[in-house]
């Protein structure tokens, strides 16, 4: 019988309607008017816990608050970090442009990819992305780019950089999987050399990044 480990959130809040309560793990369900932003939404969530074997319940009616309990999978012993297994060799060297409209996702991407080797340029929306990335082309190896963003999403950005240089290289990163957003097919299928899914560790981030700038 496997062991949990529960965290339990809960707010005094208005609750949540009955008649949106079915949707809320659902892929771009979203309260928020257009255009101000999308947050890191439950079905991202859900996806990360589900992905890590854990599982999500939650209780909510109007005017009495929300709770939510996840459960996550307990260990008993570490495990060796795969991002200290002998015999891989996690160091790059290049520059890269991160444009992602989240700072904490910006500065932890810098910050693993400098310890990584990598240069990094970063961007906090797609248009300054677009205009770092025209005015740099010729230095920069790689574009690590957010799928989800206010104004102008992942997908409008691709297209804008193919159409400054058609042999750039992008890799996506999404709190979506690849299963369950089509839009991550569609962009692999166009042109993306690879795709991560957030939260990213240095291994993943390191081995797509190596495969996208050896094609």
């Amino acid at each position: 019988m496997k062991n949990f480990l529960k965290l339990t959130i809960a707010d005094t809040g208005k609750g949540i309607e009955k008649d949106i309560i079915n949707k809320i793990f659902d892929p771009f369900f979203t309260t928020k008017d257009r255009g101000s932003g999308t947050g890191l939404g439950l079905y991202i969530v859900h996806s990360i816990v589900s992905n890590h074997g854990g599982h999500i319940n939650f209780y909510s009616e109007p005017g009495n608050g929300t709770t939510i309990n996840i459960y996550f999978p307990a260990i008993k012993e570490l495990q060796k970090s795969e991002e200290l297994s002998e015999g891989e060799d996690f160091q790059g060297t290049g520059t890269v442009l991160v444009i992602d409209d989240d700072p904490n996702i910006r500065e932890l991407s810098k910050d693993v990819l400098q310890g990584l080797g990598y240069s990094v340029i970063t961007a906090s929306d797609g248009k300054e992305g677009i205009g770092l990335y025209k005015d740099n082309k010729n230095t920069i190896n790689i574009v690590v780019l957010d799928m989800i963003m206010p104004v102008m999403n992942g997908p409008e950005v691709f297209k804008n950089l193919k159409a400054i240089d058609p042999d750039v290289n992008v890799i996506i990163v999404s709190g979506y999987d690849s299963e369950g957003f089509a839009g991550i097919k569609g962009l692999l299928e166009g042109g993306v050399k690879g795709f991560v899914q957030k939260p990213f560790t240095l291994k993943a981030i390191s081995k797509v990044i190596k495969q996208a700038l050896r094609q």
